[in-house]
């Protein structure tokens, strides 16, 4: 899947955007299936980078703030957060909670941004649902 692509972009990107991180928490949904080579390439760009990953599942936004305070207790200097149903749908409170424990956290969906994450990386799923309807348009 091409996430999993984006989410080591978005390791070296928040990089950049954060230089002085140098241990960063890696939320995740154990119940999204492409999360686990998700976090396999992470961590493998983040080796070679001499970044160390905490990575903590969240199955529900109810695991959000304990999840991101087992970061903190990690020592996390900043978050990463994997795709999926729930931080999307959740991205409100997702955001609350990174800003509660003071988590600088880059985002795969710009509407966590936009619901107050620092930063996205990602594709512009407008736009593609636009492409994909003049494509139909064409080929019909």
């Amino acid at each position: 899947m091409l996430m999993t692509e984006l989410s080591a972009k978005e390791l070296e990107i928040f990089r950049e955007a954060v230089p002085k991180a140098t241990r960063i928490g890696v939320l995740w949904d154990p119940t999204t299936p492409s999360h686990p080579e998700a976090l396999k390439t992470v961590a493998a760009v983040a080796k070679k980078m001499g970044i160390q990953l905490t990575s903590v599942p969240a199955r529900s936004a109810q695991d959000f703030d304990s999840a991101l305070s087992e970061m903190k207790k990690a020592h996390a200097d900043a978050l990463i957060v994997l795709v999926s149903p729930t931080t999307i749908i959740s991205r409100s409170q997702l955001a609350a909670a990174a800003l509660k424990h003071r988590l600088p956290a880059i985002f795969g969906f710009a509407a966590n941004a936009e619901a107050g994450g620092l930063i996205s990386y990602g594709a512009n799923y407008l736009v593609l649902h636009r492409r994909a309807a003049d494509y139909v348009d064409r080929i019909l």
